[in-house]
């Protein structure tokens, strides 16, 4: 590290608070009043306890000048020793003779004593004759630095020897300044001096405690008051840093080195080096000139502003563009009403829509105007970085009450974190339609990608990530205590699991190490969680509920029921009202103007994207008219590169191939696939023929995209890999050639990075090949990637993404991945199954259960047969109650290699009285736009599902897309929907118009919200203000109702509906 703060101090409290102002390194001494003295060991202890800093000790055995004795020398030499034995990083010494030169016999003996360590010359060389030749005399016998004032009672006043050393150093030696540092001293040495590295004390005097005093008396030097305490000060050692990095030569240098201290290893292959750069750039402007650099904390800026990534997103430069876009609407505001001004921006450019899991880039979002919560909070975080504002990411990582989760977004300012629905604006911080789910949330977490400590408990590691436990700031939270036993022995090491049922699977939200004594610790909220301790392949695991309960005791290897249904319930915490932090004000007068206008914008920019003229000219070239157009529609800010790619149109066979590319790729694709990629791709088809039908050829041959990898042009680098034979690499070409011998070269050729990489990352195809380097899943898409690079058919399963390759009519696995065994469910109850919403399946992978993917699965007369490979499985059902508690059963299941197992699927009954309400359905005015179809005329209506809309936001949008998932079943019963706008514009929702469509007995009616929303609410015991509003209808009563999104809300109030009939015909 180029730059650097050291800060002296002779207390734990010192230590604590230099490390909260961002002191790079200690110099530990006691007696500061005095110049500093040799610590005890205890001291030393205790601040290495306290501090994750690199520890220097100052090794000097009295007060007064620096020429020792015999006998002062040996405690020195002694002390060295001892300090080395302790794990110091470095030794703090200095020895005189009497004629002023360094003593260099005596400090060669201490050189060679202290191997291993930094060694710093302390202030004796202050004393010494000849500065320069001491300085020689430093570089011979190997010491790293040169603590010094250059000579003088302070660092200013020795500014001009200060900077001759600096120059005679010639990097050969570090010039670490003290004597007087402060912020100012650090802004003008930097900038006159050329030092880059400091040594400050920042000493501020605390008073005593003491009532009672003695005046008068002198326990040390006169002139010393016994009742006041020299402490360091976190705000002088931040303000100095700060002035620091302002200084640092940040040309990038700086800024690049942390990113490549943490960058996990994935995107030091798959990037090149000018994306750091023009990051490291921007963060530079914004150390000089960015608005809020004089209020953000040094300790902050590198990993909460610089930093270029927030989660797993697709990388691109994007700093200094949303900068520009951004500039001129906050300057002049402080950083509360930027932040504001900036998410009300970001509504006006982005809007939710539920997509696959991959990533997609800020930039992306912006252009196509789409991005799911996760998406959308990248977004937020990085335009809010962009102009200097520390921001993350937060994560529920699985709801409790509710099968999903959801992101959202904290920026700093005013001393704290704040938290903001991203892209979902609010007239204040710290509100948002997500504040009472967060308060019953089991876990709220931030990532962490610096390897520096952080400032908060460790939830769980993913790789070289840490994930940040927030949860204490969202609900009430408690501490887990388990115990994980091996036989009557601690399983030290043990991996703890601490899972939430969620799509009835059991998701890990937090895990953790057991310490010696076998217990790990985690805070968590006040409901139900699933432990599971797994040691060397052994397992165990238990419910704890922390509402009544905080220990729990876990025995490796105990046994488990096989083939035997349990019944179990998991209840989500109650929740808090007001969440810790949540903020009641009104906020900015005439808010609700400036939104409308960016909701307006937002439409208006999606309107233009979808009517744009260009597009039917595009289709009209090609084959497939009617698709195209279609996938032209959805490209939204990305229709020129799709242009690029469809024209100028080539003879009809090279067109077709063009078009059957498109159709592999989804909606997602389409808003940010790149036409110079596509093109690559293509290059490298159009001239080879294939004995496939079209389905095979189109959807895993040609198809550039294997799972939710970044899109890239791999073929032809995959190509020139294998034929390489000059390097020992299989001849892909010749006649010996089998995926299975091109897997086996892979898994020998391809290590996993584990604790260097981010395992939510893809090292993709080209990347691995050139760097070594990839985890599993990485290794999986290069082997499809390849195969079908020389002609080969491949994909990744469905069910559990294991690799398959296309032969002799059928898909193929490899030797240890073989589905030999066969499990048949029998539908034994008339319950509709649905994967994952009311049924999973898991399989027992190295002591942890993976669920496996079977939303596609297909049942055949109330069977459905599932191939799978030999093991132990877990298969649960689950039935979510209206209180977001779950009824759920759970089997566990051995399959032999060969056996063809059976099982009767139990559903969790729930009684009625736990699943339904019984309200007076409250009266509405409304002005219809849309009545339901004739067959279910609005008069005399008795069956209904109401549902109070709020255009454009992500829960309605989340709960019309589980309209549209219903509409077989809603149109196969007698049930009507009535859908509530509050305002007419409403009615063009591209959502709402797909469900109208999608179900006739569905109408559309225009209701004054501001008058009638929240009194509906309260009548029917929702919480009010929480929109969208759903509540069933069945005869003239309410018989269920909820506020605010909940998962599965919309099949859920149609199975109330259901048994309430079934209960009155009763």
């Amino acid at each position: 590290m180029k730059y650097l703060l050291e800060v002296c101090v002779d207390s734990v409290e010192s230590a604590i608070n230099a490390a909260a102002g961002g002191a790079d390194r200690l110099e530990l001494c006691s007696g500061l009043a005095v110049g500093g003295l040799t610590p005890g060991v205890s001291l030393y202890r205790q601040v290495r306890e306290a501090c994750g800093l690199p520890v220097h000790v100052l090794l000097r055995p009295r007060f007064g000048d620096f020429c020792y004795t015999d006998r002062e020398f040996d405690q020195i030499l002694r002390d060295v020793e001892l300090f080395r034995g302790l794990g110091a990083d470095g030794a703090v010494i200095g020895i005189l003779r009497p004629d002023g030169s360094l003593d260099q016999e005596r400090m060669r003996l201490l050189m060679e004593a202290a191997a291993g360590m930094k060694v710093t010359l302390h202030r004796a060389f202050d004393m010494c004759r000849d500065p320069f030749a001491a300085l020689e005399t430093a570089v011979e016998l190997g010491i790293d630095t040169v603590l010094t004032s250059g000579q003088k009672n302070s660092c200013m006043e020795g500014e001009e020897l200060l900077a001759e050393l600096v120059k005679k150093s010639r990097d050969r030696i570090c010039i670490l300044a003290a004597g007087g540092v402060d912020e100012a001293a650090v802004a003008e040495l930097s900038a006159k001096a050329g030092i880059t590295r400091f040594h400050m004390s920042g000493k501020v005097i605390r008073n005593s405690g003491m009532l009672y005093r003695t005046d008068g008396v002198h326990m040390g030097l006169p002139g010393l008051s016994e009742y006041e305490v020299l402490l360091t000060d976190a705000r002088k050692v931040r303000a100095a840093k700060q002035a620091l990095m302002r200084a640092e030569d940040f040309s990038v240098s700086a800024v690049m080195r942390y990113y490549y201290r943490a960058m996990p290893a994935e995107d030091r292959a798959n990037y090149p080096e000018t994306v750091w750069e023009a990051y490291a750039r921007h963060a530079v402007f914004l150390m000089e000139q960015g608005p809020f650099r004089k209020e953000v904390p040094a300790e902050l800026f590198l990993p909460y502003v610089a930093y270029y990534r927030i989660n797993e997103e697709e990388i691109e430069d994007c700093r200094r563009f949303f900068y520009e876009q951004v500039i001129e609407r906050i300057r002049g505001l402080d950083m509360e009403q930027a932040i504001l001004e900036i998410n009300l921006w970001c509504s006006g450019q982005a809007s939710y829509r539920a997509s696959d899991t991959r990533t997609a880039s800020p930039l992306a979002v912006y252009r196509s105007g789409l991005g799911r919560c996760g998406e959308e909070s990248v977004f937020l975080a990085s335009v809010l970085r962009s102009v200097g504002i520390p921001a993350r990411q937060v994560y529920v990582p699985r709801w409790s009450h509710c099968d999903d989760n959801h992101a959202w977004v904290e920026a700093w300012c005013g001393g704290k974190w704040h938290y903001l629905g991203a892209c979902e604006p609010e007239p204040v911080l710290d509100r948002g339609w997500f504040s009472s789910a967060a308060s019953r949330a089991m876990m709220v977490h931030y990532r962490w990608f610096s390897p520096d400590p952080p400032d908060g408990e460790v939830c769980k590691t993913e790789g070289s990530v840490r994930l940040i436990n927030r949860l204490p700031h969202y609900a009430s939270a408690v501490e887990a205590v388990v115990q994980v036993m091996d036989g009557d022995r601690p399983a030290a090491g043990a991996k703890v699991l601490f899972q939430i049922l969620n799509e009835s699977a059991f998701y890990t939200a937090a895990s953790a190490a057991a310490d010696e004594n076998g217990i790990a610790r985690m805070k968590l909220g006040r409901g139900n969680i699933h432990v599971h301790a797994v040691l060397d392949g052994r397992c165990a695991w238990a419910d704890l509920n922390l509402s009544q309960s905080t220990e729990l005791t876990l025995r490796l290897d105990q046994d488990a029921p096989i083939g035997r249904w349990e019944e179990f319930e998991c209840a989500a915490p109650l929740g808090i009202s007001t969440p810790p932090d949540s903020e009641s004000g009104s906020g900015q007068p005439g808010w609700e103007v400036k939104y409308a206008a960016e909701q307006k914008h937002w439409q208006d920019k999606m309107a233009r994207y979808r009517q744009d003229a260009r597009i039917d000219r595009i289709a009209s070239f090609c084959i497939h008219k009617d698709s195209i157009t279609a996938i032209l529609k959805e490209a939204y800010g990305n229709l020129e590169e799709l242009m690029a790619f469809l024209l100028p149109a080539g003879v009809q066979k090279e067109q077709e191939l063009k078009e059957n590319m498109l159709f592999c790729l989804s909606s997602k694709d389409y808003r940010d696939v790149k036409a110079k990629i596509l093109n690559a791709h293509f290059e490298e088809l159009k001239d080879k023929e294939t004995e496939y039908s079209r389905q095979i050829n189109a959807g895993y041959l040609v198809n550039p995209r294997v799972h939710t990898e970044t899109l890239t042009a791999y073929r032809r680098k995959i190509e020139d890999f294998y034929n390489d034979g000059d390097r020992g690499r299989i001849n892909i070409p010749a006649q010996r050639f089998t995926p299975e011998l091109l897997w086996n070269d892979i898994c020998s050729r391809i290590a996993d990075p584990a604790g260097s990489g981010y395992q939510n990352l893809i090292t993709l195809p080209a990347a691995c090949l050139r760097t070594g380097q990839g985890n599993d899943l990485s290794r999986r898409i290069l082997f499809v990637a390849a195969c079908r690079t020389f002609g080969i058919p491949a994909r990744l399963a469905e069910t559990d993404l294991q690799p398959e390759y296309y032969e002799g009519g059928s898909f193929h696995r490899m030797k240890d991945s073989k589905k030999t065994s066969c499990l048949t469910l029998h539908n034994v109850s008339g319950t509709e199954w649905v994967s994952p919403s009311n049924w999973s399946l898991s399989r027992l992978e190295s002591g942890e259960y993976i669920p496996l993917n079977l939303s596609g699965s297909q049942w055949e007369h109330d069977r459905l047969s599932l191939p799978l490979m030999p093991g132990r499985y877990c298969l649960i059902t689950a039935n979510r109650l209206p209180n977001g508690s779950i009824r759920a059963a759970r089997q566990e299941i051995l399959l032999a290699d060969g056996e063809n197992g059976t099982v009767k699927l139990h559903w969790p009954h729930a009684d009625l009285k736990d699943l339904l309400t019984s309200l007076p359905l409250p009266p509405v005015p409304l002005a219809a736009l849309r009545e339901p179809a004739a067959s279910a005329a609005l008069p005399g209506l008795s069956e209904a599902l109401w549902i109070w809309l709020e255009e454009g936001k992500e829960p309605t949008e989340h709960v019309l897309n589980e309209l549209a998932a219903c509409a077989g079943r809603i149109n196969r019963s007698d049930i009507c929907i009535r859908l509530l706008i509050g305002s007419p514009g409403a009615a063009d929702n591209p959502s709402v118009c797909r469900v109208l469509e999608m179900i006739p007995k569905s109408g559309l009616y225009l209701c004054d919200f501001s008058k009638y929303a929240e009194p509906v609410c309260r009548s029917l015991y929702m919480e009010p203000g929480r929109l969208p509003m759903l509540y069933a209808q069945a005869g003239p009563n309410t018989v269920y109702a909820v506020s605010g999104y909940r998962v599965g809300s919309v099949e859920t109030a149609l199975s109330c509906i259901k048994e309430a009939l079934k209960e009155s015909a009763l």
